[in-house]
């Protein structure tokens, strides 16, 4: 009865937590939008924030940093052209140089290894497909000539046996292809169209060395074109 009830209390809470999720969503593509309606995502690199990894001699942006720019990015819509903010205490510019190649060139070899990885992905979908095929067809066989001995004959008891090996083998390489063909391509191509997203994303640098309480304060843009 008890468990009857949270059940019921859970499903009358269900509009509530929807109309929430909803309010912060729409909040949240309100804060990320410029006055063009560029989505934005802002990333602070003051107060010491971590910028690179450590002993990469300033080669390679902090991991913490690039899955923060993922999880932000994955609200906004692939089609969007992104416009990626780093805040920072100073103007010094071979910094935001650093920064800004290596944010390009981490994101261009994301998208370049995950569409190589898809290219690997379809070539193995059409090996199972075809190893699949194969294993039908010779399970075909060993049936037909297994039916065609006396029900006594050892021989024909040992291909029944495995025909049916094959039969699951067959039913395991196609199963596999449809798998990726089906439900993996989708995730792998919507995680190649998001680097390629943040690859092309315009890099934009804001400089403010007293960040207000209640949030960040805008100072004017300096925007830094592609190398």
């Amino acid at each position: 009865m008890a468990k009857k009830n949270e059940i019921k209390k859970i499903n009358e809470d269900r509009p509530r937590l929807a109309a929430v999720g909803e309010a912060y969503f729409a909040d949240y593509m309100v804060g990320t939008l410029h006055g063009d309606e560029k989505p934005q995502i802002r990333v602070d690199l003051r107060n010491g924030n971590q910028i690179f990894q450590t002993y990469s001699s300033y080669r390679s942006l902090a991991p913490d940093l690039i899955e923060y720019i993922q999880s932000v990015v994955e609200y906004i819509p692939l089609k969007s052209h992104l416009v990626v903010n780093f805040l920072l205490s100073d103007d010094d510019e071979e910094l935001t140089k650093r920064i800004q190649s290596q944010f390009i060139g981490y994101f261009s070899f994301d998208f370049k290894r995950k569409r190589e990885a898809r290219k690997r992905d379809d070539r193995l979908v059409f090996f199972f497909i075809f190893a699949g095929i194969i294993l039908l067809t010779l399970y075909g066989a060993l049936t037909a000539y297994s039916s065609s001995l006396p029900s006594s004959d050892a021989l024909g008891n040992w291909l029944t046996i495995w025909g049916q090996i094959l039969s699951i083998a067959s039913w395991v390489f196609l199963w596999e292809a449809f798998d990726r063909l089906f439900f993996n391509k989708t995730e792998e191509t919507r995680e190649m169209l998001r680097a390629a997203q943040l690859a092309n994303a315009e890099i934009v640098f804001l400089y403010d060395r007293h960040p207000s309480k209640t949030g960040l304060k805008t100072a004017a843009p300096k925007s830094k074109g592609k190398p």
